[in-house]
């Protein structure tokens, strides 16, 4: 950017000029390493008891190597503008060593399923997909049996919209924000899906995409772009009114509920002094209460399609 407009151009044409030289030369070996690259992709979900990791995320490992920098000498002082630091570059060479970045270490990995299992009425997460091009299977009718899912709680959002989004807040690749991700929890579990559920086998070439849409603690996973917030909504709950009933009731049928009660309004002054967290205490001892499904990952992981009543 510090250089003149036709020299900025000049230099990004002869940039592509050999970069396309360069891939014509070696066109053969460019179309085997993507078929490679492909069949490789495809048998990720080919033993999915192995405990063969994928990675999600990456981040620098700290190792470097010393590199000579060509760069522009630059002065640096305080602007009564601003009120930071104010660098201004000269056109005077400044040629220095410093350590380059150049080894990377796996902070978020997964193990592969042979698929994942998606209920119908996720049909953004389901549109993406699609749009990318991957292979998807549909149950004929409902079917019941043990997945792997993930139950997340403690999610952060990121305030500022980012990408026409609001999405959790991650720590790598663009745009990441810092903040707390929360924590998600793998499950077995036996779950119903719908008829017309969507299955994503693995042993596809876009294999990958799949992972990293639908791991939600990828960094651009669906659950972090946002697509999964409902879930993290709490939408049973009691009136007070009802609650109150409930809680007479209960109190007089249940002694060891009565003393833990009890006990929860003399060990906590915030609960003591809650209304509403008093009246909720019973509405969570009660057959009603359906909070554990907050923060329950819709997407099930499969170790087989054997049994899948699939079209």
């Amino acid at each position: 950017m510090l250089k003149d407009y036709k020299t900025r151009v000049t230099g990004n044409t002869e940039l592509l000029r050999e970069l396309l030289e360069i891939i014509n030369r070696d066109a053969a070996k460019l179309i085997a390493l993507n078929h490679d690259a492909d069949a490789d992709a495809a048998q990720l979900g080919a033993h999915p008891l192995a405990n063969t990791k994928f990675p999600l995320a990456l981040a620098p490992s700290g190792d470097t190597t010393p590199v000579l920098f060509h760069g522009y000498q630059f002065t640096r002082e305080l602007s009564p503008i601003s009120g930071a630091m104010w660098v201004r570059y000269s056109h005077e060479p400044w040629n220095v060593t410093l350590p380059l970045q150049t080894g990377a270490k796996v902070t978020i990995a997964t193990t592969p399923p042979a698929a994942y299992i998606i209920p119908s009425q996720w049909t953004h997460v389901i549109d993406v997909l699609q749009a990318h091009g991957l292979t998807l299977r549909h149950t004929t009718a409902p079917w019941t049996g043990n997945v792997e899912r993930y139950r997340c709680s403690g999610m952060q959002w990121q305030g500022p919209p980012f990408e026409g989004r609001h999405p959790i807040f991650h720590g790598e690749g663009a745009g990441a924000q810092p903040g707390r991700f929360g924590v998600c929890t793998l499950t077995q579990e036996s779950v119903t899906f719908p008829a017309g559920s969507v299955v994503v086998p693995l042993n596809q070439r876009l294999s990958k995409v799949a992972l990293h849409w639908l791991e939600p603690e990828a960094p651009d996973s669906a659950l972090r772009w946002g697509f999964f917030d409902s879930i993290f909504e709490q939408r049973e709950y009691g009136e007070g009114y009802v609650l109150e009933r409930l809680a007479r009731e209960n109190l007089a049928k249940d002694p060891a509920l009565k003393a833990e009660f009890e006990h929860r309004i003399q060990s906590d002054p915030r609960f003591a002094a809650s209304p509403r967290a008093r009246l909720e205490f019973f509405y969570e001892h009660s057959p009603w209460y359906l909070a554990n499904r907050v923060g329950e990952y819709p997407v099930g992981r499969l170790l087989s399609l054997d049994g899948l009543p699939l079209e």
